[in-house]
């Protein structure tokens, strides 16, 4: 029987979605599954509160912040979190070292460099960004024993530069956790919220707000679908981004007053309660024209066999197969995505045969558990090539 793992975890990420949520679901199950886990972060994020009610070790920190200017103040902080880090390492005879993003990605690399337990080290990419081809990306990758892509098309991006070794990256999608987020899950307390009545059609799209997320051609597709069918309503749900100005809501309300559907489109904020909205839903939409690294609201809308309309862009190909488990069309096209909405109201049993697909691929590829046994597994094979007893 395999022993059980330090694990030192580090995301510095604040918001509540994307690499956050991800990271903090595998500590949870590694926690779970009885390895000790110390999870660096800060205190405002998804992480921290999710984790406190487990028996994680919590450090909070102002870890890596995502500034790129290099003042005195930041300097500092940064050689503080590399002396913190290293510490830990060393005190904690950590296991496994694991890094979500990169700001401290540099960090856990010079801790690891100055500890003397010297953890394997593995780094998460949740981003579809190509990675350039710079002499610093070389070293850091040089000194990770691998490193993790959320999908297919980000382990691609690392081949499109030469030098990278190709046996070191390993696609570890993340997973859904399926006792909260399945068909079963009642929404009627949702609908009756949203004052939708029997036999409205409600459309849900839940991201962020932000330009990324294409919501204003999202919102330009109903106005199109709002000509041919009366009894519709939109849910938007997510939290607004930083990088999302006034005049970029400004324009999503002109959109909303020029299409005529004041009165069809409801703006939730951000919700904890994601699972009873999908649950509302009869179709789940994602209108983003660039990212989606993970996307984790699909992965969910799928494990709750709801009906899929995405754009193509991201990791979004890998989950959603055109006219087999949803629709994919081309990003910036309101008028395809609209011709798919439609298709999806009017044809009931496409609908259904939609979600059904999902929902059994959801099972057999990206629940929580594939997850976390995945990436034990890549910690347990770390271990035994350094040499180390697992």
């Amino acid at each position: 029987m395999k022993r059980k793992l330090n694990i030192l975890q580090i995301i510095g990420m604040t918001h509540r979605g994307g690499s956050g949520a991800s990271a903090a679901i595998l500590a949870k199950k590694l926690v779970e599954r009885g390895h000790r886990v110390i999870y660096v972060c800060n205190k405002n994020s998804l992480g921290y509160e999710l984790l406190s009610k487990t028996d994680a070790i919590l450090i909070a920190s102002v870890v890596m912040s995502n500034r790129k200017r290099l003042t005195i103040k930041f300097i500092k902080q940064f050689l503080k979190d590399i002396s913190q880090i290293r510490k830990i390492i060393d005190e904690e005879k950590v296991d496994v070292l694991h890094v979500h993003c990169s700001p401290e990605y540099w960090i856990g690399a010079l801790a690891h460099k100055l500890s003397r337990q010297k953890p394997v080290f593995v780094r998460t990419r949740h981003i579809p960004i190509p990675v350039k081809k710079k002499f610093i990306n070389s070293y850091l990758f040089n000194k990770t024993d691998r490193v993790i892509t959320a999908s297919e098309l980000i382990r691609k991006n690392y081949f499109n530069n030469k030098g990278y070794d190709e046996s070191k990256l390993i696609t570890i999608y993340d997973g859904v956790d399926c006792r909260k987020f399945n068909p079963n899950v009642c929404g009627e307390e949702i609908r009756k919220e949203f004052n939708i009545k029997d036999g409205e059609f409600l459309i849900g799209n839940i991201g962020r707000l932000e330009k990324v997320k294409g919501h204003s051609f999202f919102l330009q597709s109903i106005g199109e679908v709002a000509k041919k069918i009366q009894n519709i309503k939109v849910v938007i749900v997510g939290w607004r981004d930083n990088k999302f100005k006034d005049e970029d809501m400004e324009e999503m309300e002109k959109i909303i007053k020029e299409k005529g559907i004041e009165g069809r489109v409801i703006f939730a904020g951000f919700r904890n309660d994601v699972e009873k909205i999908m649950a509302a839903i009869d179709l789940f939409v994602l209108s983003s024209i660039g990212s989606e690294g993970s996307s984790r609201a699909t992965f969910e809308a799928m494990a709750m066999a709801k009906p899929c309309v995405v754009t193509g862009v991201g990791i979004l190909p890998e989950l959603i197969e055109d006219g087999v488990n949803g629709f994919l069309i081309p990003p910036e096209n309101p008028h395809l995505m609209a011709e798919a909405i439609l298709k999806l109201i009017e044809d009931k049993n496409k609908a259904k045969e939609f979600g059904l697909a999902s929902y059994r691929k959801v099972l057999s590829n990206f629940t929580d558990e594939i997850m976390v046994e995945k990436t034990i597994n890549l910690y347990y094979k770390m271990l035994e090539e350094r040499g180390i007893e697992s």
